[in-house]
């Protein structure tokens, strides 16, 4: 995301730009120091750079990406256990509510991360490439099979869009 759509105060925003910094990614990973180490940035800056830097989401990677049914399907299988676990009175009562608390946890962070995908797929500001991502990763769908989607016939087209939009 570039600096100018954030929103910043006209100073700080000339003061990255005078620092080469153009891109909110270029941001990310800086501690309150290294921002204050920079030319033009004092604490008003710094503070305002953390707090809508906080607001921008990471872009997940293609691998992250590509669990997203698999934790779907995990999160289906932890909710399966805890429905066995409710059944099952022969065992430890202590032990069981242990065991149903793992799966629990386990739950919640599947879908946390479920949530947070699909957080980042409507952010995706252009629909054609929302359906992308929700074609290929949602749905599970191929290359091919994305690209007769959106009405193309080479399925190099929404790989590159895709390609293009992770790397930007």
């Amino acid at each position: 995301m570039n600096v100018e759509e954030m929103g910043f105060s006209t100073r700080t925003q000339n003061a990255l730009k005078r620092n080469g910094i153009h891109r909110m990614e270029q941001l990310q990973g800086l501690g309150l120091s290294e921002l204050l180490s920079l030319r033009g940035i004092g604490v008003r800056a710094a503070a305002e750079i953390q707090k809508k830097g906080s607001a921008v989401p990471r872009k997940p990677t293609k691998q992250e990406l590509s669990q997203f049914l698999a934790l779907k399907k995990e999160a289906e299988s932890y909710q399966k256990r805890l429905r066995e676990l409710e059944k099952d009175t022969a065992s430890d009562p202590v032990e069981m509510e242990k065991i149903r608390e793992k799966c629990r946890e386990a739950r919640m962070r599947c879908l946390k991360e479920i949530q947070w995908l699909e957080d980042f797929l409507q952010t995706i500001p252009d629909s054609r490439l929302r359906l992308i991502f929700a074609k290929r990763y949602l749905e599970g769908k191929s290359w091919q099979a994305v690209a007769f989607a959106i009405g193309h016939y080479d399925e190099q087209y929404p790989r590159k869009l895709h390609n293009r939009y992770l790397n930007t």
